[in-house]
């Protein structure tokens, strides 16, 4: 039972933390199309060498606070909204609505980052000759009917895990 509290604690953080995230982008997003870009940017700079406030995480808000707004300011941003969807780009509306893209996008970067990394962790150098070799010293047993079908089959996994490597 603890362990289902502690469980329910942690998703509800996660909850709060990306409401928060979504608020502090809404915030933003309302700044850049209101012309005050410079304001809030220069805003974060003034909390730098103030006790308690940590500069890499002042520059890390600073700089999503930088990409919201330019997202904000975006004319395809703003042509989608006001043509496509009909939203006004002086709205809360569309404010909520710079603050999910920016959400979503950060999401699908930081699953390509993570995707990246673990293709980097294969590190697959192994061209399809030194691979073939290899399967037929250490792997294959010649005896096993099936053998020269399953060598194929690792050839072209290996061989799909590079395709992918190079995207």
């Amino acid at each position: 039972m603890a362990a289902d509290k502690f469980v329910s604690e942690m998703a509800m953080t996660d909850r709060l933390y990306e409401k928060d995230l979504l608020r502090k982008n809404q915030y933003y997003a309302d700044k850049a199309v209101r012309g005050k870009t410079r304001q809030v940017l220069e805003s974060f700079d003034k909390l730098k060498g103030i006790e308690g406030f940590d500069a890499d995480m002042i520059d890390a808000e600073k700089k999503r606070a930088a990409r919201v707004m330019t997202l904000a300011n975006s004319k395809a941003l703003q042509t989608l909204a006001t043509d496509k969807l009909g939203i006004n780009t002086n709205s809360e509306e569309y404010n909520r609505l710079v603050s999910m893209v920016d959400y979503y996008n950060q999401m699908y970067n930081d699953a390509r980052d993570t995707y990246d990394q673990a293709v980097r962790d294969l590190d697959i150098k192994i061209d399809e000759s030194q691979l073939e070799d290899y399967l037929n010293t250490y792997v294959i047993d010649r005896e096993d009917p099936k053998a020269a079908e399953s060598k194929q089959a690792m050839i072209n996994m290996i061989r799909g895990l590079s395709e992918l490597k190079a995207l």
